[in-house]
């Protein structure tokens, strides 16, 4: 719509892991579609590229950058519920609400991860149960959910795009984290 196809060159995009392996290449696809001559890159971790040093010409981050010379726009948020596969559901039973718990497994993050989140959660990330699997990266336990590891907090935007997924306790708030765009 009024811009330049005929431009070459390249964009590097930095963001977690979590929006970068899936949902993020879903959106950028119409900003290829429109400008074939750029290649899109992306550069996916759960650590933050300098972008006053050039490592990447974007980011999109979950936290607001406290450097002056970058400028920072808060885009959204991502929140987070509790889920469990149909799998997991089906052999242990479906808990209707936080008081029934107690003999459920949980996937939780490891607390590197939680640096990120609002400082205020709006609930424990396991009210009881036994801890079943953990990990530094937020892939990794959406897998673990994936794969009926037990309940776990995962991306409602992610999350509810899978339908062996299921969100449980009346659409609760585990916790949720503000998304910047940094350049």
């Amino acid at each position: 719509t009024g811009h330049d196809s005929s431009l070459k060159g390249s964009v590097v995009i930095s963001c977690i892991t979590i929006l970068g392996a899936d949902w993020l290449v879903h959106q950028t696809r119409p900003f290829r579609d429109q400008f074939p001559g750029i290649t899109v890159e992306f550069k996916v971790e759960n650590g933050a590229s300098d972008l006053l040093r050039r490592e990447a010409d974007i980011a999109i981050r979950m936290f607001r950058p406290e450097q002056n010379d970058l400028i920072a726009k808060r885009v959204g948020t991502m929140t987070y519920g509790y889920y469990a596969s149909k799998q997991y559901l089906e052999k242990h039973g479906t808990p209707v609400t936080l008081d029934e718990v107690g003999d459920h497994s949980f996937i939780l993050p490891h607390d590197e991860i939680l640096a990120y989140t609002n400082k205020y959660m709006k609930r424990p990330m396991h009210p009881r149960g036994e801890i079943a699997f953990r990990s530094n990266s937020l892939i990794t336990l959406a897998s673990a959910v994936r794969e009926g590891y037990g309940i776990g907090a995962y991306s409602c935007i992610m999350a509810d795009q899978d339908e062996n997924l299921v969100r449980l306790f009346d659409d609760v708030t585990v916790f949720s984290s503000d998304i910047w765009l940094v350049t």
